[in-house]
């Protein structure tokens, strides 16, 4: 048997750096986890829509606080929103974001 997917992605990720977009912050959370195990840098996430998550507004301080309470050791992801401030969700994938 010949080798697996994630042996022949492998090379094309591992240590390179990568944008996701095209979807909900939240969305984009599985994907990311997926290409650090492949060994992609930490990528960048560029979410097109608010997703699901908290939204403070743009002040140090409440990012701050926010992302206190949401982290849980995977770091936060953020997306700007200038209408409601910055939008944070937990992002499941190891120094994603601030935070």
């Amino acid at each position: 048997m010949g080798p697996s997917l994630v042996e022949e992605l492998r090379p094309l990720f591992a240590g390179r750096k990568v944008v996701l977009t095209g979807g909900p912050l939240a969305a984009l959370t599985g994907t990311c986890r997926r290409l650090r195990d492949l060994g992609a840098e930490r990528p960048f996430l560029l979410a097109a829509g608010m997703g699901t998550g908290e939204v403070v507004p743009a002040e140090a301080a409440a990012l701050r606080a926010a992302a206190g309470r949401l982290d849980q050791g995977a770091g936060t992801a953020w997306a700007g929103d200038a209408r409601q401030g910055f939008h944070a969700a937990r992002s499941g994938c190891a120094g994603s974001g601030a935070g």
